[in-house]
């Protein structure tokens, strides 16, 4: 695995909490609508498990003429590069794309982009994050996020144990792999709706503060 895709994956999943993928996204693209609060950048700073200090920023915009780079599509990392979008596999129109760059301690960057569409569950906000596999959506995660003045709280992932109490009381299916969801996007509704506060708990927040530019 490249440093790249072990980054994303590590920011993606983080260390305590699990990366659950589910078969159907918690609303279909075709209905979403872009979310103009959020587009902008954001900055985050944290301190890893060694103590280092690493900087995060978020850029939230609208994606270029892009395609799925199917070597490291199945991590939702896309390459830009001129396409027919008539021909196109992955259709952009309601999908936001956030770029994603971190900054070490020693100086070193990294980073890559997400393509993501939002969707709205009673007072909540999400976004489906579409997985790719040789052009192809295979899967999706799920991410929450919440809008607070300038600042942008953001749950990269629903708590693992969650999910597995919810399999096993029944309300949610699992496929071959542990943490896979098989349910249809009407149930998971239903779930996300009921368990919300159990799926994303404040402690797994990562808050982000708006960057802005200072005024002529």
């Amino acid at each position: 695995m490249s440093r790249l895709l072990a980054f994303l994956v590590l920011f993606w999943c983080g260390l305590t909490v699990g990366c659950a993928t589910f078969d159907h996204p918690l609303s279909p693209l075709d209905e979403a609508e872009i979310d103009q609060e959020v587009m902008g950048s954001w900055y985050n700073a944290r301190v890893d498990e060694e103590g280092n200090r690493v900087q995060t920023y978020l850029h939230i915009g609208l994606p270029h003429r892009a395609t799925v780079n199917s070597q490291v599509g199945e991590y939702g990392n896309f390459n830009p590069r001129e396409i027919d979008d008539d021909n196109s596999e992955i259709k952009l129109g309601n999908l936001m794309r956030i770029t994603v760059t971190s900054i070490e301690a020693d100086g070193k960057i990294d980073g890559g982009n997400i393509l993501a569409y939002p969707t709205k569950l009673e007072k909540h906000h999400y976004a489906n994050v579409p997985l790719f596999q040789k052009g192809k959506v295979v899967s999706h995660r799920i991410l929450k996020y919440e809008l607070d003045g300038d600042e942008l709280n953001v749950w990269v992932a629903p708590k693992d144990s969650a999910i597995s109490d919810l399999i096993a009381a029944g309300q949610l299916h699992a496929g071959k792999e542990k943490l896979q969801v098989t349910d249809n996007t009407e149930t998971l509704r239903k779930v996300f709706a009921e368990n919300d506060s159990r799926l994303y708990p404040p402690e797994q927040k990562a808050t982000f503060r708006r960057i802005k530019l200072p005024q002529k």
